[in-house]
């Protein structure tokens, strides 16, 4: 993948001025980790997920144009929503649980027990 994207950056610097301005070849180890964290997050626990080449070269792009804070920024906010997501789901999970508890509770009231049966 690194020779691809080597070759691929070469190739954008000779027609992309913005892009040769911000390209740094000893970054291109933190890019690939940067597009797999991108698929991994696209996969979102599934164990393949298909993406396109050129959805892959567009972030390879974008990691020098954005720069490594603009990144930063956007990990932190997909992180912020993955924590806001599972917190509504445990919500969720809670709401379910004391719903059936309560169902279950109104329902036991109302089975014959066996002391009904014996009039006891």
């Amino acid at each position: 993948m690194e020779k691809i994207l080597k070759d691929y950056f070469e190739e954008l610097c000779t027609r992309d001025a913005l892009f040769e301005e911000k390209y740094d070849e000893t970054q291109i180890e933190d890019c690939i980790k940067y597009i797999t964290e991108l698929a991994q997050d696209q996969a979102d626990g599934k164990q393949e997920v298909a993406i396109t080449s050129f959805t892959v070269f567009a972030w390879a792009r974008d990691y020098f144009i954005k720069g490594n804070a603009e990144i930063e920024k956007e990990k932190k906010r997909k992180e912020e929503e993955k924590s806001k997501k599972r917190e509504l789901e445990r919500i969720k999970e809670e709401q379910k649980k004391r719903e059936k508890e309560r169902y279950e509770k109104e329902h036991a009231m109302e089975q014959t027990t066996i002391f009904d049966i014996l009039g006891g």
